[in-house]
């Protein structure tokens, strides 16, 4: 017997994530995704070195990526403990993460397709690591690109 079943969408998007150049393999983040409705970079639920404006709103996967599963240990609707790909459903429950350079990436991506838009470090602000560039991957095309 076939079985018809499909996994949930945002598995999708883990699947295909594309993380940017300096970033550790998938496997060693917890991963948390959540549907949101995106205009700019004032929409995103984390931090971002560039700014955006899309022509109209559209919904989009949002992801964070941690190699600090701790940090999801306060999360009420997050299982304990987080491993692979959580999908968050309240955005007050999505982990607020500022810095931690490749140890913490971000990641925009397309609803209908799942396909990664854009994903990139967080600031690395620990003095071994300033001043640099923050690692960015922008798919072709990206309507993400800075403005």
């Amino acid at each position: 017997m076939l079985c018809a079943c499909q996994s949930p969408p945002h598995l999708r998007v883990d699947d295909l994530a594309v993380l940017p150049e300096g970033a550790m393999a998938k496997s060693d983040y917890a991963r948390f995704y959540a549907l949101i409705e995106l205009k700019s970079e004032l929409d995103l639920p984390f931090t971002t070195s560039h700014t955006f404006t899309l022509a109209a709103p559209r919904k989009v996967w949002v992801s964070v990526f941690t190699e600090d599963v701790g940090l999801a240990a306060n999360i009420p609707s997050v299982p304990w403990p987080p491993s692979g790909a959580t999908r968050i459903e309240a955005m007050e429950d999505f982990p607020q993460i500022f810095h931690g350079g490749c140890r913490v990436v971000n990641l925009v991506a397309d609803f209908e397709t799942g396909e990664t838009l854009a994903s990139w470090c967080n600031v690395d602000d620990r003095p071994s690591a300033l001043p640099s560039k923050v690692p960015y991957y922008y798919a072709e095309n990206s309507p993400l690109r800075e403005n």
